[in-house]
């Protein structure tokens, strides 16, 4: 699960926003500002030392708020989530010293939402509206949170308080589109939220998130061939920038180009090391090229930086890696459920269904699924998922309603589960027959 606020799509340098992700290194999604030019990694490392050496000397809240953006500047171009951290941390220095700082609480409720803390966000967000009814921020903020916290109407409440000509509510939109199932609707916005951006002058890594959300939601539309231009558009804003040979690399598995995507992937991580969701997907290639011990060995690696991480951030992650291959299932089903604790959105009710579904607890499994899907959303592996678990609970047809719809329009939603999904799709309709 992913989409806007999950997942390999990220944006370069921006104010405002938070991030739910499947990958530990993904920057956040866009704000209402707007950022055509890159820093340069070298100035904020050292204004970032400046700052650092001034707070040190003599702590006020006007430093540490600039200390805070720098951190999470520098974090949004690296994907460092030590960096992520350190912003966090000089934010609330200065909430500490200066708790009526319009900066240093806003800046705080995005290092937040940044690190999973997404209660923590909307409260802040929430208190700074209660003083400014007119802070388009803090309802942004609001908006993600809430869509984190499996609060859809609440979250779309909150965007229709943001400026409606902006790619940035444009893009929520087709978020919220997705999300209720409207595949197509997806599509079309984020066509318009990228005109848009390039009407704007929005350019570079900035421009790069859009192509690169239009080309996921185009995968998952079944449109492999305008999903890889997109992505390839992408790169030729920035070759240096990893996320979008990422992008490819899962346009390119669906297409069949497996050597080809597989190449993607290490271009990606060549550029960008340490991380675990795109060394995930490279280990599902390996598997269908036939190369089980270099498969093994990656999915070692991607777990290992999974469980070094908070468990806010990676444990549905690190749940799902497990359960895709049956293993440890107390302890995935045990992830899983701590994240639920945190947020409920229909990525964490489905890795929570899943997780049950391969520790047997078929049921429980049905009632999550239940929840996965309350929305409609079209996401392959959601609804392989859920298939998979009404089959087994005994209810053929909502399986193969769920299996049919997946394979009529994205056959190729998963490199090995593919597989597994028609093999269901094939049983289902032989047992009808």
């Amino acid at each position: 699960m992913r989409k806007l606020l999950m997942a390999v799509l990220a944006a370069a340098i921006f104010s405002l926003g938070t991030v739910a992700v499947a990958a530990v290194t993904t920057p956040p999604p866009p704000s209402l500002a707007y950022s055509n030019t890159l820093p340069d990694p070298a100035e904020l490392t050292r204004l970032i030392g400046v700052f650092d050496a001034r707070v040190s000397e003599s702590p006020n809240h006007v430093d540490l708020q600039a200390l805070g953006g720098h951190y999470f500047n520098r974090a949004a171009l690296t994907g460092d989530l030590n960096d992520y951290r350190a912003s966090l941390s000089a934010y609330e220095r200065a909430v500490a010293l200066a708790p009526n700082s319009q900066i240093a609480q806003m800046g705080l409720a995005r290092s937040a939402g940044t690190l999973h803390r997404f209660s923590q966000s909307l409260e802040i967000a929430e208190a700074q509206l209660e003083l400014d009814k007119l802070n388009t921020a803090a309802w942004l903020l609001k908006g993600d949170a809430l869509l984190e916290l499996g609060d859809v109407d609440g979250a779309e409440a909150a965007f229709t308080n943001l400026p409606a000509d902006h790619p940035a509510t444009i893009v929520r939109a087709a978020e919220l589109a997705h999300l209720r199932g409207a595949q197509d609707d997806a599509v079309l916005l984020s066509a318009q939220a990228t005109e848009l951006a390039v009407d704007r002058q929005v350019g570079g890594r900035n421009l790069m998130f859009y192509l690169l959300l239009e080309s996921d939601l185009l995968f998952d539309a079944g449109g492999y061939e305008a999903a890889l231009a997109k992505a390839q558009q992408a790169i030729s804003l920035d070759p240096t920038w990893a996320v979008g040979y990422a992008g490819q690399a899962k346009v390119l598995a669906g297409l069949g180009r497996i050597d080809a995507a597989k190449a993607s992937y290490e271009k990606a991580m060549a550029l960008q090391s340490g991380d675990p969701g795109w060394t995930a997907s490279l280990a599902d290639l390996e598997v269908v090229s036939g190369n089980l011990t270099r498969a093994a060995e990656l999915y070692a690696v991607a777990e290992t930086i999974y469980a070094n991480e908070s468990p806010e951030l990676t444990g549905r992650s690190l749940a799902v890696l497990w359960a895709d291959r049956a293993l440890h299932s107390d302890e995935a089903v045990q992830l899983a459920k701590a994240d639920l604790d945190r947020r409920q959105d229909v990525g964490t009710w489905d890795a929570y269904g899943w997780t049950l579904y391969r520790a047997g607890d078929y049921q429980a499994a049905r009632d999550a699924a239940d929840q996965a899907t309350r929305l409609g959303t079209q996401d392959g592996e959601l609804q392989f998922h859920s298939a998979m678990i009404w089959a087994a609970v005994g209810d053929p047809d909502r399986a193969l309603a769920e299996v049919e719809a997946l394979m009529a329009r994205n056959p190729a939603f998963h490199p090995v589960h593919r597989y597994a999904a028609q093999m269901l799709l094939d049983s289902l309709t032989d047992s009808d027959s």
